[in-house]
C-alpha cells in the first residue's frame, strides 16, 4: 500500500465572497499554499512512508477564523473515509468537514478558531 497514492482536497464552500488562505505540511514536506477563491480547490498527493506515520497538517484561514490540523495521516478508519484513495475536506462558516466517498456524507472535524 505504500507505493499507492493518496490524494487530499481542500475546497472553499464559504460562501462567494470569501476567500480562503491554505498551506499544507508534513514533517519534512512543504506542500506550499494558495489563497482559494469560492469553489476553488487545493489539491495534493502523497504516498505512505515504510513506518506508516505519514501525515499532513494544513493551516486554513479566512475573516471568520483559522484551523490548523491534520488533514491526512494513517489511520484504517480516517483512509476508509478516504476510500483509500480521495480525502476531500470542504471548508464551511461552522467548521471543516471531511466527505465521506462511498456514502456521499460530510462529517465535521474541526471549528474555526477565533482571532
Amino acid at each position: 500500500m505504500f507505493l499507492h497514492k493518496f490524494h487530499v482536497y481542500i475546497v472553499n464552500d464559504l460562501a462567494n465572497v470569501n476567500s480562503l488562505d491554505v498551506h499544507c505540511r508534513s514533517k519534512d514536506i512543504d506542500k506550499g499554499g494558495d489563497r482559494l477563491d469560492y469553489k476553488d480547490v487545493f489539491e495534493f498527493s502523497t504516498r505512505l512512508n515504510l513506518p506508516w506515520t505519514t501525515k499532513y497538517w494544513c493551516y486554513l484561514a479566512w475573516d471568520g477564523g483559522f484551523i490548523h490540523n491534520k488533514t491526512f495521516w494513517v489511520d484504517n478508519n480516517f483512509l476508509k473515509k478516504c476510500n483509500f484513495q480521495h480525502c476531500v475536506w470542504y471548508a464551511q462558516k461552522d467548521g471543516l468537514y471531511l466527505k465521506t466517498v462511498l456514502s456521499d456524507e460530510y462529517e465535521k472535524f474541526y471549528e474555526w478558531g477565533e482571532w
